[in-house]
């Protein structure tokens, strides 16, 4: 039964939130949230949290993570994998997954050709088609998250959670 995983069991990215990230994390659960803090004091943290609660919550709908640049969004989805211990790729079989731990798909979408999967090191980076089929927790570039709203892919109805990284530079 899910909602009986208390987060502390499953976060297991060795990190504690400070109290100013886990007020901003009850915040952004609670309500639509612009997270400004300077360089390095943890903002993905504090998005990786409500990554985390969200799925719990609501694990039948998706959550998207969306950053400016594909570099970037290949960097976010690592850290999110690190920090949130039941995320995993298609490609990993932890089978030593407890039975009654929760357990969601990361996709990559950075990739908008017909490749099937592309080797970027630890992480499957697949067709955004694929990515918003297959996963619960994708992670992308405004520009291929805009594709796959335009071509009905994911609506927002099927949305618990929008993660705007960096969202002064997207567009």
């Amino acid at each position: 039964v899910i909602d009986t995983v208390a987060p502390a069991a499953v976060m297991d990215g060795g990190f504690t939130l400070r109290d100013y990230q886990r007020e901003a994390a009850e915040e952004a659960l609670r309500r639509n949230l612009l997270v400004v803090l300077p360089t390095n004091s943890g903002k993905t943290v504090i998005a990786a949290e409500v990554v985390f609660r969200t799925l719990l919550e609501h694990p039948e709908k998706k959550t998207i993570f969306v950053a400016p640049k594909r570099t970037l969004a290949l960097q976010q989805a690592r850290l999110l994998l690190r920090h949130i211990g039941p995320l995993h790729l298609r490609s990993d079989e932890r089978s030593n997954q407890q039975r009654n731990e929760p357990r969601w798909r990361l996709a990559v979408a950075a990739s908008a050709i017909s490749l099937r999967h592309e080797d970027q090191g630890e992480l499957d980076v697949v067709h955004w088609r694929d990515a918003f089929a297959e996963a619960q927790c994708i992670v992308t570039t405004a520009e291929l998250f805009d594709r796959a709203l335009m071509h009905c892919s994911v609506t927002m109805s099927n949305v618990s959670l929008l993660v705007l990284d960096e969202a002064h530079q997207l567009r």
